[in-house]
């Protein structure tokens, strides 16, 4: 349907042009005030971190009250989940049971009864302070609990007839290592690892599982035993050594102590805490891994699409990496990837010295070589080869074919250049809970325009993101979830957003439908698209709402019943933020709440 532009209607615009005013500033839900101010206490207002449980237990923890000892089960200092929100968390402080002379300055942090202690997000302690008086409110917000960096570890279920030791071990243990059992049950033999081996849960969680019927003829845990760290050989010379369990904090082999287990029985499981191994201090150094894994870590374009399927074709795997998973490398960060090799898996008398290339596999296109030309051309590229474990992928070949990444994108700039480097960290997302990798999250380099950008792959989720200097001490929450495009502007004290967000209303409810059309803009002159333009569904809440990215203008706008032949001019050219009620003949500006 062609628009109309209701010229005749200019006088009555211009007569409407100062009744639109600039929207106030967005609150979420979540940060809203969710507890009445009392006259004779300081209220703490919280918002927890995610994964907190609506029946949690938390306290608040400082010099004002004592500390754990005195703070912990103490229904005084139990805080209270907001009635209307998850998220909030409140208590009332009165200073009169304050400890003498001490205050909210001295300092505070909360534990969760489930969760642990409150941390930051590099997994150090959090001490706040503040300086508030009776009457006043305080808000907080707490990032992480301790278990989000300790989740308690997934054993599996305990086979009938069988017992399963539960090892907890340093966290220096090389990763996949063999570790079995010695002592009294297998006549201190563990060198069958079907039978006295163990598997690898995480870092430094492992399990054994033993057959009682396999036990030495009238012994049981209750007799002493050992666990012993086994050293793969060449790189360890002396192939039969191994690294006991002992409780010495030095690591030292003097008086090792061995395990006892009184009264175990079949179909359980029994959890054992390895402090430390013996001669600990030249495991921490050592190279070796088992079956000696060689771990490539490989630098990809910015463009490489997220999850991308990245396989090694070379001399090792007779140019012929197949649909083998063993030479496909995973995603660490948004430009890392990673592999693992096993030499075992190497053509006869070939190693990571002779040439190999990467190649991006793309749905529909085959492999794209790497290469390092600069212009993509296809061009014969440089091969791999070598010893060293890290390898940088300047260009795919024929880049220009490779499709665009999906999903939102974020962009961001420092008009100050306060901080040398920058980075965006963002946790509570989904499927991925830290959306770009672990704190600091994804480091950026700014374009020649200064702009910095990351774009998410199609179905990520953000939760809550963080600007940082890339761990060097600075950072700001984001003032809103990441839930769209969107663009920011950070300073040495602020982080804004620099979009225009247009909301409206209509209350009475005469359209069935709902668009937004604007023309004369730049450097799109048609905003929102050819007529009717953006079609949109309004929230729970009856708002309609479209975003208008840093750099683009609105122009002249026109609300419309999505081309049904009803509509009207926006009295104003839209070039800020805004808040609206509208009807068949008026547009008035009303606030964002």
């Amino acid at each position: 349907m062609k628009k109309i532009l209701h010229i005749l209607f200019i006088p009555f615009v211009a007569a409407l042009l100062g009744s639109c005013e600039k929207a106030e500033e967005l609150v979420f839900d979540h940060e809203k005030p969710q507890f009445e101010l009392r006259n004779d206490a300081i209220l703490l207002e919280v918002i927890m971190p995610q994964g907190t449980t609506p029946d949690d237990k938390i306290y608040i923890v400082g010099a004002f009250n004592g500390g754990e000892t005195n703070a912990l089960d103490n229904l005084q200092w139990q805080l209270e989940k907001a009635p209307q929100s998850d998220h909030k968390w409140g208590i009332y402080l009165y200073p009169s049971l304050f400890e003498a002379g001490k205050t909210l300055a001295d300092g505070f942090y909360f534990i969760s009864a489930s969760q642990g202690k409150e941390r930051t997000l590099q997994n150090e302690d959090v001490l706040h302070t503040a300086t508030a008086a009776v009457g006043e409110r305080v808000d907080i917000k707490a990032v992480r609990w301790e278990s989000y960096f300790n989740p308690p570890p997934a054993w599996p279920a305990v086979e009938s007839g069988k017992i399963m030791l539960k090892l907890t071990v340093p966290d220096y243990t090389p990763l996949n290592s063999m570790i079995a059992l010695y002592g009294n049950v297998n006549d201190w033999n563990g060198s069958d690892h079907s039978k006295w081996g163990s598997v690898m849960l995480d870092r430094t969680h492992y399990y054994i599982v033993v057959d009682p019927a396999e036990f030495s003829s009238g012994k049981t845990l209750a007799d002493e035993f050992k666990v012993a760290v086994i050293c793969p050989a060449p790189v360890v010379a002396n192939q039969d050594q191994w690294w006991y369990h002992q409780a010495n904090a030095d690591g030292s082999d003097t008086e090792i102590a061995g395990f006892t287990i009184d009264g175990a029985v079949a179909g359980m499981s029994y959890s054992l805490d390895v402090a430390e191994w013996a001669r600990s201090a030249d495991m921490v150094d050592a190279p070796w891994s088992p079956s000696n894994i060689i771990t490539l870590n490989i630098t990809v374009p910015d463009y490489t699409p997220v999850n991308a399927t990245i396989v090694l074709r070379g001399e090792i795997n007779n140019w012929d990496a197949g649909a083998d998973p063993k030479w496909t490398a995973t995603m660490t960060s948004r430009t890392a990837y990673q592999m693992t090799l096993d030499p075992a898996d190497f053509e006869a008398g070939k190693t990571i010295a002779d040439n190999f290339k990467l190649c991006l596999v793309i749905d529909g296109f085959g492999a794209w070589t790497f290469q390092a030309n600069e212009d993509g051309s296809d061009a014969p590229g440089v091969f791999f080869k070598g010893t060293a474990t890290g390898v940088e992928v300047l260009h795919w070949r024929n880049k220009d074919l490779i499709p665009p990444p999906d999903g939102i994108t974020i962009r961001w700039r420092q008009p100050g250049n306060e901080w040398s480097a920058m980075a965006i960290y963002a946790w509570g997302g989904a499927p991925n809970f830290d959306s770009f990798g672990g704190w600091p999250g994804e480091v950026v380099t700014p374009d020649a325009d200064g702009w910095y950008s990351v774009t998410l792959p199609e179905g990520q989720t953000v939760g809550s993101a963080i600007f940082n200097n890339a761990n060097g001490g600075a950072q700001f929450d984001a003032p809103e979830v990441l839930s769209e495009n969107g663009t920011y502007e950070i300073t040495a004290s602020t982080c804004t957003r620099l979009d225009k967000i247009i909301k409206w209303k209509q209350p009475g409810g005469e359209w069935s439908a709902m668009a937004l059309y604007a023309w004369g803009g730049t450097p799109e002159s048609e905003t929102f698209g050819g007529w009717p333009g953006a079609v949109v569904t309004p929230d729970a809440d009856g708002w309609f709402r479209v975003v208008v990215l840093y750099g683009q203008t609105v122009g002249n706008a026109i609300f419309n019943n999505a081309g049904g032949g009803a509509q009207f001019d926006a009295p104003q050219v839209v070039d800020a933020s805004g808040c609206y009620t509208i009807s068949d003949a008026s547009c008035t500006a009303v606030s964002c709440d």
